[in-house]
């Protein structure tokens, strides 16, 4: 989102403008929590040193202005249900400074508190006012809910929608759970051995299989370097949804999914008329953390399973090992690649004019 078209902008359920910033933690608290279950699907934007009509005020001589670390310290001690993601941008205009607290749009709704809060040492000063814990605020329009009301049935009830993904396909439902990592238990059978769940919804599982045994040089520098193949199913009640591969290395002392290779990736930043001998590419072996497969490691990543060392892929063992890498995104992986002409050049030529 371009900040300065926003400044065009009136306020909305979206946008709010302010002069400067909180006198107390209180009203910035609810001014988060309504921003954040506003039922709007994108970012929500806080801009301090602006006026309630956009206009640039600045907020460089605010003796109350917080850094991000403050900012998220109130939120964390004000005891909320989920904080969401924040960032803090600053923007120079007219010879002014203004402050962007930008709420990312999450489809985690509804955030709350899990406690009663106050203002402490100003009772008397704001006695009337109080964020109960439990009760759910939200914003329509430029309008919050008032701090001693509560968002409409329907408000509510469309948060817990987009929560849990009742307004979606089940395969859309799936994905939506998978990105829920804390919310999944597991137990096991003699039968099928280990089985996961969705703690909301148990009719969403994975269950897995072994594939046997193969060498793959991403283990090579482990003490034990066969790698045995799993396949995880993903499953609606007994319907199989999508798979996918994940690898136990080193007895058993590492489980993670199988790593994706650059050289699939190496056409993305070649013409179209290069021919690739793809067997010739050096290859790293890596993980996108935007991708399925990695969602679903940090679902094992949270489980603490006994029996797995799923702290492979910190970024200190990716330092040590050199191994196996973690992009942000594809982007992030196609700037790496072409800082490394190893992985797609040298082995690469024009394709003949008769090749068809």
């Amino acid at each position: 989102m371009n900040i300065k078209l926003l400044l065009n902008e009136p306020e909305s359920e979206y946008l709010d403008f302010k002069r400067e910033y909180y006198d107390n933690t209180l009203d910035f608290v609810h001014d988060l929590l309504c921003l954040s279950n506003s039922l709007c699907d994108k970012d929500r934007y806080i801009i301090f040193g602006v006026d309630n009509t956009g206009n640039i005020l600045g907020i460089e001589n605010d003796t109350k202005r917080k850094n991000l670390e403050k900012i998220i310290d109130t939120i964390k001690s004000s005891n909320i249900n989920k904080i969401p993601v924040l960032e803090l941008e600053t923007l120079n205009i007219n010879n002014h400074e203004i402050d962007i607290l930008i709420i990312k749009n999450s489809k985690f709704k509804p955030f709350f508190l899990i406690k009663d809060k106050t203002e402490k040492g100003k009772a008397k000063i704001i006695r009337a006012k109080i964020i109960r814990a439990g009760v759910i605020y939200t914003r329509s329009g430029p309008t919050n809910t008032p701090i001693n009301s509560t968002a409409s049935e329907y408000e509510i009830a469309e948060m817990w929608k987009e929560r849990f993904g009742l307004n979606l396909s089940i395969l859309e439902r799936l994905n939506t759970y998978i990105d829920d990592f804390e919310n999944w238990n597991y137990f096991t059978d003699e039968i099928n051995g280990l089985q996961l769940y969705y703690k909301y919804f148990p009719e969403f599982t994975i269950t897995s299989k072994s594939k046997g045994r193969e060498n793959y040089s991403f283990a090579n520098h482990l003490p034990k370097k066969d790698v045995f193949l799993d396949e995880l199913s993903f499953k609606y009640h007994s319907t199989t949804l999508t798979t996918c591969q994940f690898v136990s290395v080193d007895g058993a002392r590492y489980y993670f999914p199988f790593p994706d290779s650059s050289v699939y990736y190496v056409k993305d930043i070649l013409s179209d008329d290069i021919y690739i001998d793809y067997s010739k590419l050096n290859e790293i072996r890596f993980f996108l953390e935007d991708s399925f497969h990695y969602k679903v490691y940090k679902i094992f990543t949270n489980l603490k399973l006994s029996g797995y060392d799923l702290n492979y892929f910190n970024k200190h063992a990716l330092n040590e090992y050199e191994k196996i890498f973690i992009f942000n995104d594809k982007n992030e992986l196609i700037d790496f690649i072409k800082q490394d002409k190893t992985l797609y050049s040298d082995t690469s030529k024009p394709k003949s004019p008769y090749a068809s």
